[in-house]
Order: structure tokens, then C-alpha cells, then sequence
């Protein structure tokens, strides 16, 4: 029951619809890329950025654009490589980091994820988008309290945020708070009566919640099929499968979960297949499905690892505390070793084998 993050920024401007007959500049070439970039001819705006580059390798918005293509394109490599980029240019700005972490995200790499969402709230304590997708990754590394905080510190700076009222909703369900699950959704649906992914939540909690008195196969139905008509997607089939089994349909939910491994198979979406399957088996045995909400696992980050300075100077102090003494300095694209984590500080590895301490926001993942 997860939700992607979705808010990429992309550093757009006011474009040019024409291209100048005189010498064509680097700031030229990226007009035309967002013009192209805006009109979704990529392939063009990518060749645009990518002139703009060539001609001054400083452009840190043409690598960022081109970034958000890449992450479209769902080549997200390439688009880490170019956010990368940009902020070495540009290391003060959240969006760079908001939309890297987006990228590192679906790669599965959610620690990573969760460093440069929280850069960008070290840069900008209000940038909403970033609490909700630190919540997000926080949900898929098993840590639900701290992404429920996210939520509602996303939701007290914008309160009609439905996005982070459908993920808080999740991270109750899997707590075990259905009655807190069903609000949030209540809530998500009433600032948005066309968000697909609130309506499968609610489809999904009415019709798998172990908790029998949330069950409604038929209300469960009826909103999955809204979920569908919005989005018809593996995921709000798999639900109006298991909602047509809770009401008792169960050759209904034969026939939408064959759809649904079939849409899976034509995607090749090998994510929860075997799951998929599992629910079949058992709506062909007249069973209906039920939902575990179990916390799961958290994922150790490992340790030790090495990352590179970013910033000009960094300030290496006794204690994990900017009130502390500084025993030694660092310059930017020195490597240094990190031991481990205490919340928003890193144990940094002195030359001598000593300890030190240094704020997250002052290091990057070169690798």
C-alpha cells in the first residue's frame, strides 16, 4: 500500500518559440529545450539541454531539466547522474535534492532517498513535497511513526495536501488504526473527489482489513470500480479483485485478477507477482483475502560508508552538536569515512582513527 513520490520539480523558465539568427547561445539552446520540454517533445528537449551543456558545462537548470526527462523516461541512473550534477554546481538547492531523492527512491535505494529529502528540508523547513516523500520512504523502510511526523508536518504547513492524508492513512492501517486509516481517507477524498489512489486505499481497507467490523465487500466495490475508472492500473484491479471476493463475487474476482496478471505479465511488472497468483488461488477456492497489518522489518543501512564533502568547508565537531567545538576541517571532494548515524549527525572516522562529528547536510554519495 505504498504511494511514489510524484513531485518533481523541474526548473522551468520563460522560453523562446524561436531561435535566434545570430550566433546560437548556450541560454538559446536551453529556451528551446523547455520549450520543447513543455510542448513533451523529450527527445528534442534532451538534445536541447544537452547543446545547452556542451557550450557551458555550468548550466546547473539544463542538467536538472533534462534530470526530470530522464526520471520520466524512467531511466533513473541517468537522472541521478544529472541531478548530480546540477548540485555540484548548485548544492543550495532543494529542489536538485528533492527530485534526486525522488529517483533514488524508485530504485529502490530509500536510505539514499531519505538523505536528499532531508537535505532539502535542511535547505528550505517548508518545501511540503519533501516531507511527503521522506514519509513515503520512510513507510517502505518499516519506520511508520517517523513517517506519520512527516505527514503531519507536510499537512500542518499545507493542510489540504490529499497526497499526505492518503499516505498517513496508510501508515495507520499497517499500525493496526483502521478507524485513523479511514479518516485520513475520508479526508483525502473529500479535498479530492478524483484521487484514484484514495479511493483504492479505502476500496482496499474495506475489503482486506483483519478487522472484521471495517468490512464492506459491497461499498468496497463500488469504490475500487471509481479507482479504476481513474486509474486502471494493476494495482486498483488487484483491489476490485479482493473487493468482489469480499462481496461474495467470486467469479468476478476470478476474472479482474487473471486481468490483472495478464496487465502485469504485458508491463512486465515481476513486483508482488507471486502475490498476485496467491490471491488467484484463492479466489478460485471461494476465499476471500486478507490483509496482515503487520510492521515490517526495518532495513538496516549498512555501515561503514564513504561519501565526499559538498560544501566549500566542513566543520567536523567533538560532538554531534553545532554548539560544540570544531576539532578539525574539511574541504569539499575530500572522502571521509562514516561510522554511523545519530539522527540528523554522522560519527566521521578522524586520519588519526579518532571520532569526530558532522551534520548530514554537509556530504553526498559520489558513487
Amino acid at each position: 500500500m505504498k504511494k511514489v513520490p510524484t513531485f518533481l520539480c523541474l526548473v522551468l523558465a520563460a522560453s523562446s518559440l524561436f531561435m535566434p539568427a545570430h550566433s546560437v547561445s548556450s541560454e538559446d539552446w536551453y529556451e528551446k529545450g523547455v520549450h520543447s520540454l513543455n510542448s513533451e517533445r523529450y527527445e528534442e528537449a534532451i538534445m536541447a539541454f544537452s547543446k545547452a551543456i556542451e557550450m557551458n558545462p555550468k548550466h546547473a537548470d539544463a542538467y536538472a531539466n533534462r534530470g526530470g526527462i530522464w526520471y520520466y523516461k524512467e531511466q533513473y541512473e541517468k537522472a541521478i547522474a544529472d541531478y548530480t550534477k546540477a548540485l555540484a554546481i548548485n548544492p543550495q538547492s532543494a529542489e536538485y535534492y528533492n527530485n534526486r531523492g525522488a529517483a533514488w527512491f524508485q530504485l529502490g535505494a530509500f536510505s539514499r532517498a531519505i538523505e536528499d529529502f532531508s537535505s532539502t528540508l535542511n535547505i528550505d523547513r517548508t518545501y511540503v513535497n519533501a516531507y511527503v516523500n521522506r514519509g513515503v520512504a520512510l513507510f517502505q523502510m518499516g519506520d511508520h511513526d517517523k513517517a506519520i511526523r512527516d505527514y503531519n508536518d507536510a499537512l500542518e504547513i499545507f493542510p489540504d495536501n490529499e497526497v499526505a492524508y492518503t499516505n498517513r492513512g496508510n501508515a495507520w492501517f499497517r499500525k493496526g488504526h483502521y478507524d485513523r486509516a479511514v479518516s485520513d481517507y475520508s479526508k483525502a477524498l473529500y479535498l479530492n473527489p478524483r484521487d484514484a489512489d484514495a479511493y483504492n486505499q479505502m476500496a482496499r481497507l474495506l475489503a482486506v482489513c483483519p478487522d472484521e467490523t471495517y468490512r464492506d465487500g459491497f461499498r468496497a466495490v463500488e469504490l475500487a470500480k471509481k479507482a479504476v475508472d481513474l486509474n486502471p492500473g494493476p494495482h486498483t484491479l488487484d483491489t476490485l479483485a479482493a473487493a468482489y471476493a469480499e462481496a461474495g463475487q467470486f467469479s468476478d474476482a476470478l476474472k479482474t485478477q487473471l486481468r490483472v496478471i495478464a496487465l502485469k505479465n504485458k508491463l512486465g511488472h515481476s513486483s508482488g507477482f507471486g502475490d498476485s497468483i496467491e490471491r488467484l488461488k484463492s479466489y478460485s477456492a471461494h476465499k476471500t483475502w486478507r490483509e496482515k497489518a503487520q510492521v515490517p522489518e526495518k532495513r538496516k543501512e549498512e555501515w561503514p560508508v564513504v561519501m565526499d564533502v559538498k560544501v566549500s568547508i566542513a566543520n567536523i565537531r567533538s560532538r554531534p552538536s553545532t554548539t560544540s567545538s570544531i576539532i578539525r576541517k574539511m574541504k569539499a571532494g575530500e572522502k571521509v569515512t562514516l561510522l554511523y548515524r545519530d539522527n540528523e549527525w554522522y560519527a566521521v572516522k578522524l586520519p588519526d582513527n579518532g571520532l569526530g562529528w558532522a551534520h548530514q547536510s554537509l556530504f553526498f554519495r559520489s558513487d
